[in-house]
């Protein structure tokens, strides 16, 4: 019985033996284990090659400016369309629009300050068509000539800053597509951008807008579309000089959920078009302001805003010394328009 009992035991333990060593001996390179770990390699490159490929400018982090598309005259206003449909106007003046792009997939959310949101000074501009500071402010009843146009930021501005004169076309959510829109309110009831600009003949007009478009517009379009805006106003008011006001810097960690993708990337996009806009038009000129907000890490100064992006009256106040101080003079001007007629 113990005879038998050893002989099974050998007989089995030489089979299992026998099956390790065939195992052994008949395997090649490239088995199903290897195949999948190799196909799921090559779908991921795939797919960051295809990423890279169709990705739009800015969409990697800072923006980095856009070539101008010799293929489309620019002086041919583009019709404007955003994906997503307007709801009432949300939240601190911000239109609720459908996302394009998450702060997740743009970067934003980060905190605001921190170093973790460190980059190159996006301050450190590099443009002819930078506003200049001037050694002499503006006589401040020069602006008695100016139209002012935007968003819920540029009413702030009316209505915190202390500045007394000029003409506001503003509105809450005002967008760069919405020009052509009467939702300006006047005493004679409501009018669009483009009608206030048919009126009384101005000096000069100041543009702030593109925070209501960083939730939702298109970014391939945008320089286009923003080309066509300052063009139809330059046709509107020829003799007038046009700044564009940066977009700026918001307070990310005020920035109620929802509305994630107003974030300093996103800011930084769009200023960086509106840049080449007045790159490429010659009556246009930027006028950078966070030159004044700037935290030193790309965001705005901690306890400028409640909300993270509306000013307190203390900071209007300093946009209004900004734009005294910072013109292109008169006879500059003068000599351009002649230059140009």
């Amino acid at each position: 019985m113990i005879v038998r009992l050893l002989v099974l035991v050998f007989t089995v333990t030489l089979l299992f033996e026998g099956r390790i060593m065939l195992t052994l001996i008949t395997h090649r390179p490239g088995s199903s284990v290897e195949i999948a770990v190799t196909g799921e390699a090559g779908s991921l490159e795939d797919s960051s090659e295809s990423e890279s490929t169709s990705q739009s400018p800015g969409d990697a982090g800072t923006y980095v400016p856009a070539a101008q598309d010799d293929s489309q005259d620019a002086s041919d206003p583009v019709p404007v369309t955003a994906t997503g449909t307007k709801p009432d106007f949300g939240l601190a003046g911000l239109s609720a629009m459908t996302p394009v792009q998450s702060a997740a997939s743009s970067g934003g959310g980060s905190k605001s300050g921190s170093q973790d949101n460190q980059e190159a000074n996006p301050e450190a501009l590099n443009s002819s068509k930078l506003v200049p500071l001037q050694s002499v402010n503006l006589d401040p009843s020069s602006f008695s000539t100016v139209c002012f146009i935007g968003d819920s930021r540029m009413e702030g501005f009316r209505n915190t800053s202390g500045i007394t004169e000029g003409t506001f076309y503003t509105s809450v959510g005002l967008a760069i597509s919405d020009m052509n829109s009467k939702n300006i309110r006047t005493a004679d009831g409501l009018i669009s951008v483009y009608q206030g600009l048919t009126g009384e003949k101005y000096s000069r007009i100041y543009l702030m807008l593109g925070t209501n478009d960083l939730g939702f517009f298109e970014w391939d379009r945008f320089l286009s579309v923003a080309q066509g805006v300052l063009k139809q106003f330059h046709e509107l008011q020829p003799q007038a000089l046009i700044y564009v006001c940066s977009v700026i810097y918001v307070e990310e960690s005020k920035i109620q959920r929802g509305f994630e993708y107003d974030n300093n990337n996103n800011v930084r996009k769009v200023n960086g078009y509106l840049m080449n806009a007045c790159e490429n038009l010659w009556y246009c000129y930027y006028m950078n302001f966070n030159e004044i907000f700037n935290n030193g890490y790309g965001s705005l100064i901690e306890g400028a805003s409640s909300d993270g992006i509306h000013l307190y009256p203390d900071y209007t106040k300093k946009m209004y010394e900004y734009m005294l101080n910072h013109y292109i003079d008169e006879d500059t001007w003068e000599g351009i328009l002649k230059e140009k007629s």
